[in-house]
C-alpha cells in the first residue's frame, strides 16, 4: 500500500485530469507511465526492458499467443500506450504487422531513448 501511495504523491492526486487534457509521462522506480488523467494508467514500460509487458490487461490480451504462437499476420486498431505493438515488433519479428491509431493526439510525448514526438507512444500509424 506505501507503494501506491508513494506513486499516486508523484502525480497531481487531487486532480481528476491534467489542465489541458493531454497525455503525460510519469517516471517511478525505473517505470515509464502513460496518464490521460492522474488516477488511470493508460500504459507502463520499464526503462530498462521497453519491449517487455508490465500491466496485467496487456499480457492477457496477448494471451491468443498460447494457441496460436506463430501467426502470419497482426493487425491492432487503437494502440493506446504502444506497449503491445513494442513487443510484437520485437518478439515477433517475421510476422506481418500493422497498427493503426485512430485518434490523433496533438501532444508531444517524451519516451526518451530517441523516442520523442507524436508517435512515441501514440498516435502511432505505421506497417512493419
Amino acid at each position: 500500500m506505501n507503494d501506491l501511495v508513494e506513486y499516486l504523491s508523484g502525480l497531481q492526486a487531487g486532480s481528476r485530469s491534467t489542465p489541458d487534457g493531454k497525455p503525460f509521462l510519469h517516471e517511478h522506480r525505473g517505470e515509464l507511465s502513460l496518464h490521460f488523467e492522474p488516477q488511470a494508467i493508460q500504459s507502463r514500460m520499464l526503462r530498462d526492458a521497453p519491449d517487455e509487458l508490465v500491466l496485467g490487461y496487456t499480457k492477457a490480451m496477448m494471451a491468443f499467443l498460447l494457441f496460436h504462437p506463430a501467426p502470419a499476420r497482426i493487425a491492432m486498431i487503437g494502440l493506446g500506450g504502444g506497449s503491445m505493438a513494442k513487443y510484437c515488433l520485437r518478439y515477433l519479428p517475421s510476422v506481418d504487422f500493422t497498427a493503426i491509431e485512430i485518434k490523433e493526439h496533438d501532444s508531444i510525448v517524451d519516451e526518451g531513448g530517441g523516442h520523442a514526438g507524436m508517435s512515441a507512444l501514440i498516435d502511432f500509424v505505421g506497417q512493419k
